[in-house]
């Protein structure tokens, strides 16, 4: 598995935890215990915080460091993709304790860890409208 920290995400709704499928499989984002006391700090004062964790669980085969190597590559568009829907400056910070890799600093292209009070969220649900339409139809 390889896990970090997510700052500054707030999804709407904030739910406990969900999943966001991509080419090289699931991540899977959970809210930290700390995010219901920190969330209004963040929306008030521009606060950082660990918010959620996003965990990627590695196949156990012969494919798993060309895995571990495509599921990095992920990590920062997920970043930029959250931020834009956001309002916030989402990043990472630590590796989670039992992820298999570490960062030992996050590199200049990844957005910097600052608060935002306020953001302005792009979108206002995790659902997708056309997801319904196109398991309906």
């Amino acid at each position: 598995m390889i896990g970090f920290w997510l700052i500054n995400l707030l999804p709407p709704g904030a739910p406990l935890t969900f999943d966001l499928n991509t080419p090289t499989g699931l991540w899977t984002f959970e809210r930290s215990t700390a995010c219901p006391t920190l969330e209004p700090k963040m929306l008030k004062d521009g606060a950082c915080g660990n918010t959620y964790a996003i965990e990627f669980r590695l196949p156990t085969d012969s494919t798993r460091s060309a895995v571990a190597d495509t599921a990095f590559d992920e990590v920062l568009p997920i970043c930029l993709a959250a931020s834009f829907v956001t309002g916030a400056a989402v990043t990472i910070r630590d590796s989670l304790p039992s992820s298999e890799a570490r960062f030992m600093q996050v590199g200049p292209h990844f957005p910097r860890a600052r608060g935002i009070a306020d953001p302005v969220a792009c979108v206002d649900t995790l659902t997708n409208p056309n997801s319904a339409r196109q398991r309906l139809g």
